[in-house]
């Protein structure tokens, strides 16, 4: 784990976009892997360049600059991944309730609807819970499905 002190006079220019950026989410997961090597690289240097016996502050605010652009890359990556999987919910479930509009007179079950859906009814019933914050009901119909969202 690296921690970069410094004060917000080293680099005014990001002063305010730091603050933007992370005064919510200070704490970032980034995943193994190039980037992330990248970033540890980066660190590498701003240290090396920091136990010199004369260091060169303006190769560390440049390191550290390009540090900080890395580190927004990969968080506008998370939660661009984030936002597609919230789309595929969301699209799941539209199918979900179009399928459950055609059949509503049906006495079908989770396991129906999930065959659908070409999924199991395990993972139907998580998609529901995180839309609805609900299970789907054994017996689902349109009625039932109502209640649920109000609940």
């Amino acid at each position: 784990m690296w921690v970069l002190r410094f004060k917000s006079e080293f680099i005014p220019e990001t002063t305010f976009q730091l603050y933007a950026n992370y005064h919510d989410q200070a704490n970032i997961s980034m995943q193994p892997g190039p980037c992330f090597d990248r970033m540890v690289g980066l660190c590498e240097m701003i240290a090396g360049e920091m136990q010199q016996a004369i260091p060169d502050l303006a190769i560390v605010q440049h390191l550290l600059s390009a540090l900080f652009t890395m580190i927004e890359s990969g968080r506008r990556r998370n939660q661009s991944d984030e936002s597609d999987r919230q789309s595929v919910r969301n699209s799941t479930f539209r199918n979900f309730l179009a399928i459950l509009e055609e059949n509503f007179r049906r006495p079908e079950g989770v396991e129906f609807y999930a065959e659908k859906l070409f999924m199991s009814a395990r993972n139907l019933n998580l998609i529901c819970q995180q839309v609805l914050q609900k299970v789907c009901p054994r017996s689902l119909k349109p009625a039932n499905l109502s209640k649920q969202k109000t609940c």
